[in-house]
């Protein structure tokens, strides 16, 4: 019985966690786009295609973009999988690699969508498919394609050269960040919070990290990931996702690689992946929060919002509350306005309780007159991610 209860318990819990995100993949055997939801068990169909090679979710616009390597041609659909339309079909030879700059931040706010191409260059081109321009030429089979708009770069794969690369959204100033130990980078997604690069890898399967000036190539997942191929990052949840050709699946694990986990299996061959976060209004009763410790500091919550009170060592790169971004070191607090606010107004702090789900050492919830503190004692020894959920 009590086992039962607390499986109960924990289904409830992720449900809340996940409700309203989407993992999308490709399937090159099927030919399809499928889809499901974290917090639940049905996977949808959404698009069917020759040979989808890459392709990127825009919710804002209720999109789908996609390249067909088979058709030679980019496609948008609604995320119902209604109006298909072919955006481009000409100066389009092995496309891949897709990605979304949905504000147009380094074109004048004209939202781009770009993509590689394995015969030699990197593209660009307006949303409805217009205005296309090759802004890299004279390269050697690039493959995986992700963006850092608000840096003002881009990086991709070489196939061939089994390198990782870098350069401006419009193709000048091209730099080299990552040659060995890459065999065949078969995935790429970047941890903007954290300023990571996230690739899959071949000879041996691994899932591997850098900084995203290509400094500190190191290991994440190194056993058991088996064919590892599209990856993308959900740096609010810390978590990291990939498809399997080895074990026919997408799985999913914590970015530092704890939590290992299968998320959809028996699929017949998962190629490219992403996922989305629900657009939803703070929980009336619950605040999630997710954050990088190392040493011990305090965390105070009020009607107000959240400030930060570092006491020794380490600051955090990085804290989700309840979905929200915020980064102590740049600025130690976060106030509650229209797209910051991650509670409710009337919480009653008196009733808070704390539930860790995650982290080496210990965290306590003080209640205080009108505001909660945590109290963080974690032992120095490069961050490590605390997870947690207080109900009121």
């Amino acid at each position: 019985m009590i086992q039962r209860i607390l499986a109960s318990f924990a289904v409830l819990l992720f449900a809340s966690l996940t409700f309203g995100q989407d993992v999308y993949w490709s399937d090159i055997e099927q030919g399809e786009i499928r889809r499901k939801s974290l917090a639940g068990s049905k996977v949808q169909f959404l698009v069917g295609s020759p040979r989808p090679t890459g392709f990127v979710i825009d919710k804002k616009r209720n999109a789908i973009y996609w390249l067909d390597a088979t058709l030679k041609q980019l496609r948008r659909a609604s995320l119902k999988g209604t109006q298909i339309a072919v955006l481009l079909d000409k100066g389009i030879e092995a496309p891949r690699g897709l990605a979304l700059d949905s504000t147009g931040m380094a074109t004048g706010r004209v939202p781009k969508l770009y993509w590689l191409d394995e015969s030699g260059s990197a593209n660009r081109c307006s949303l409805d498919g217009s205005q296309h321009e090759v802004i890299i030429k004279g390269m050697r089979a690039p493959r995986h394609l992700a963006l850092d708009v608000n840096g003002g770069k881009m990086y991709w794969t070489h196939d061939r050269e089994t390198s990782i690369w870098r350069a401006n959204l419009d193709g000048s100033v091209r730099e080299l960040l990552v040659d060995r130990p890459v065999k065949e980078a078969r995935g790429l997604s970047l941890d903007l919070t954290r300023r990571l690069i996230f690739w899959t890898d071949t000879e041996p399967y691994r899932i591997m990290q850098a900084n995203l000036d290509g400094s500190n190539v190191s290991a994440v997942i190194s056993e058991g990931v088996d064919d590892p191929r599209g990856i993308a990052v959900d740096p609010s949840a810390v978590k990291l996702y990939w498809a399997s050709g080895g074990r026919n699946s997408i799985l999913r694990a914590n970015l530092n690689g704890s939590n290992f986990q299968p998320l959809v299996e028996k699929l017949p061959q998962p190629e490219g992946i992403a996922i989305t976060r629900g657009d939803l209004p703070p929980p009336k009763n619950k605040l999630r929060i997710v954050v990088d410790v190392d040493g011990s500091d305090r965390l105070l919550i009020n009607a107000k919002g959240a400030f930060w009170k570092h006491r020794h060592w380490s600051w955090p790169n990085h804290v989700s509350l309840n979905g929200v971004s915020w980064r102590p070191h740049k600025k130690n607090s976060i106030m509650h306005k229209d797209k910051t606010r991650f509670l409710p107004e009337g919480v009653n702090f008196a009733k808070a309780r704390m539930k860790l789900h995650e982290g080496r050492d210990t965290a306590v919830l003080e209640r205080i007159q009108n505001a909660m503190i945590i109290h963080f004692a974690d032992t120095p020894n490069g961050r490590d991610t605390y997870d947690m959920t207080i109900e009121f």
